[in-house]
């Protein structure tokens, strides 16, 4: 179950030192914070500073989703967090879900299992509108938290996902299209380049970019 290899062997690579590599969503996604869930594969390059999966690109760049410096996987709607301890310590692959179903009631998966919270009071609708960057290029590398190494498969529920779903989905038998879908499977293209939407919902398509610096396959 959950075993890397049965992975697609494209994934999309970021790079950071100032690069500010992103795939920009058309429109912003809005989920309520009553019943969702987002889920993906991440590999970090180091663990050096906090990598960003998705993020909010106009300041004060407050939503977020991401790694910590220290391992911890944190969800942020400011001022509220969902965060985890320092559960991911290392540079391998892993399977991230992070569930919101009302007040204080997320829950985060690593790898198919429940983590331990050490905070949990999300009270907020979730927004976001681009991968891989926390705020902009405005907000200098260190605040934007530049996502360093590859994502793939992302998928945005509208719905809570429960234990047993969330372990079906690590492992590949759970076969439900999300809401929103993207796959980062392309293999081809740069600046400017659409990476699919193949979710059940309104499809929003992102961009990879900036110029010169978008993200690789």
């Amino acid at each position: 179950q959950g075993k890397v290899e049965g992975l697609s062997l494209t994934s999309l690579d970021f790079e950071e030192d100032a690069d500010y590599a992103k795939v920009a969503f058309a429109s912003t996604i809005t989920q309520s914070h009553d019943n969702m869930s987002i889920a993906l594969w991440v590999k970090r390059e180091s663990t050096d500073d906090a990598d960003t999966f998705l993020g909010k690109s106009d300041l004060p760049h407050h939503h977020y989703f991401q790694y910590t410096a220290s391992g911890a996987i944190n969800y942020k709607q400011y001022p509220q967090t969902a965060s985890t301890g320092d559960v991911v310590t290392d540079t391998n692959w892993h399977h991230v879900i992070v569930t919101l179903q009302g007040d204080n009631n997320a829950a985060i998966y690593l790898d198919g299992v429940a983590q331990t919270l050490t905070s949990n009071n999300v009270i907020g609708d979730g927004t976001f509108d681009q991968i891989g960057l926390r705020g902009d290029s405005g907000d200098g590398a260190s605040t934007a938290s530049e996502m360093d190494g590859n994502i793939r498969d992302l998928k945005f529920f509208d719905y809570a996902l429960s234990a047993d779903q969330a372990a079906s989905l690590y492992s590949g038998s759970y076969n439900v299209t999300p809401k929103h879908w993207y796959k980062l499977d392309e293999g081809t293209g740069g600046n400017g380049e659409t990476v699919a939407d193949t979710g059940t919902g309104t499809t929003n398509n992102g961009t990879l970019g900036p110029a010169g610096h978008a993200p690789n396959w």
